[in-house]
C-alpha cells in the first residue's frame, strides 16, 4: 500500500504547479486534529473511545484587524453488530470573527459516522452532520458617510447601506466518506472525500435567494511510515474547492519517540507545509499518555506580502483521548487521527 501514495502525491504536485487561485485562507491548518470538523466520517476515528479537541487561529493581524476562529469538538465509538462495525458520533461548536464589524459565523454541528470493516485491516467509513449555523455582524460598529451632518459624526443618523437584519440562521449540512488501510497502529493510509453545504444554504443578510453558499468539496490524504524504530513521518495533502476559489495544502510532520511505552507514549514533533500561492507554514507539537498539542505559524509569500510584511496566522490546537487502549487492542478500530 505504501506505492499508492505516490500517483497521490503527484496528483497534489500537478495541482501545485497549475495552480492559479489563491487559497481561501479561511479554514484551519490543523485539519490533522480537527477531528469531525474536517470530515463527519472522522467523528469517533481515534485510539480513546472520547476525544475533546479544540483550535484557536488568528490571521492577518499585520494587516487589519484579525481574523480569529475557535473550535471545539467532543467525539467518541461504540461498536456494533458484535464487534465488527462502530458507530462514532461528535459534536462540534464552532465560531469565526473578521473585520472591524465582527462579521463572521457561529454555530453548532452534530457528526455521526459508520465504520465498516472490509478485508485485511481496510475499513471504510461514512459520515454525516447535521446543525444550525448564523451569520452575523454588529451594524453599531459601521460608519458611513451619511452620518455625517456636515460638521461632525452623528451616530444618531441612520445608514440606509446596512438596513437589513444583522443576524441570518441557516442550517447546515455535511457528507463524508474515509477509505483506510493499516498495517499496525504506527503505520495507515487514509484517503477522504467532504461536501460541506451541498444544500446550498440561502445566505443573505435582505433574504436574496440568489445570495447562497456554495458547496465546499475536500479531498484528504493523510499517512504514516516509520524511519527507525524512534522516528516516523506523517506526510498529509488536502485540496479544498469552494465556487471559483481553491486551495492546496500539502506537506508532513515527523515525529521522535521519546518513549513508545503505552499508556505514557511521548513525542515530539515538527512539520513543514505549503499552502500552494500563499504561505510556508511551520509546526511544531507533541505528545504525552493521552494529551497532544500542536502550534504553528506561517510565513505569508503571497500577492499581499507587501503589506504583511510576509506575516501570515498563528494557530493552536489541543487534544485529549480517554479510555485508550493498547494499539494491540485498537488495530482494527478507525484510524488514529495524526
Amino acid at each position: 500500500m505504501q506505492r499508492s501514495t505516490l500517483p497521490f502525491l503527484l496528483i497534489i504536485l500537478l495541482l501545485l504547479l497549475g495552480m492559479t487561485a489563491k487559497g481561501q485562507d479561511m479554514h484551519f491548518f490543523h485539519y490533522h486534529s480537527i477531528g469531525p470538523l474536517l470530515s463527519p466520517a472522522e467523528a469517533g476515528q481515534s485510539e480513546g473511545k472520547y476525544r475533546f479537541t479544540g483550535g484557536y487561529r488568528s490571521q492577518w493581524a499585520s494587516v487589519s484587524k484579525p481574523f480569529v476562529s475557535t473550535h471545539f469538538s467532543f467525539d467518541g465509538k461504540t461498536r456494533v453488530l458484535k464487534g465488527k462495525a462502530g458507530m462514532g458520533w461528535g459534536a462540534t461548536v464552532l465560531q469565526d470573527k473578521a473585520g472591524d464589524a465582527d462579521y463572521g459565523s457561529t454555530g453548532v454541528l452534530l457528526h455521526l459516522s459508520l465504520r465498516i470493516p472490509l478485508v485485511d485491516q481496510h475499513t471504510l467509513i461514512a459520515g454525516a452532520s447535521g446543525g444550525i449555523m448564523e451569520r452575523s455582524f454588529d451594524r453599531s460598529k459601521l460608519y458611513f458617510d451619511e452620518q455625517y451632518n456636515g460638521n461632525t459624526f452623528d451616530p444618531g443618523i441612520s445608514a440606509l447601506d446596512v438596513s437589513g437584519s444583522p443576524t441570518h440562521p441557516y442550517p447546515d449540512l455535511a457528507f463524508g466518506l474515509t477509505y483506510m488501510y493499516r498495517r499496525e497502529w504506527q503505520r495507515f493510509q487514509k484517503f477522504g472525500w467532504v461536501v460541506h453545504h451541498p444544500h446550498r444554504p440561502q445566505l443573505s443578510h435582505f433574504e436574496d435567494p440568489a445570495a447562497t453558499l456554495q458547496s465546499r468539496w475536500t479531498l484528504y490524504h493523510s499517512a504514516s511510515y516509520l524511519l527507525r524504530p524512534d522516528l516516523f513521518i506523517q506526510p498529509g495533502a488536502l485540496l479544498m474547492k469552494q465556487g471559483t476559489h481553491y486551495e492546496v495544502l500539502v506537506g508532513a510532520w515527523i515525529s521522535r519517540y521519546y518513549t513508545q511505552a503505552f499508556p505514557e507514549r511521548i513525542t515530539l514533533d515538527a512539520g513543514l507545509f505549503t499552502r500552494a500561492g500563499d504561505a510556508l507554514i511551520l509546526g511544531i507539537g507533541g505528545s504525552h499518555s493521552g494529551w497532544n498539542a500542536a502550534m504553528s505559524y506561517e510565513i505569508n509569500y503571497s500577492g499581499l506580502k507587501a503589506a504583511s510584511a510576509w506575516r501570515g496566522g498563528w494557530e493552536l490546537s489541543l487534544g485529549y483521548q480517554l479510555h485508550r487502549l493498547a494499539p494491540a487492542l485498537t488495530h482494527k478500530a478507525g484510524c488514529l487521527i495524526l
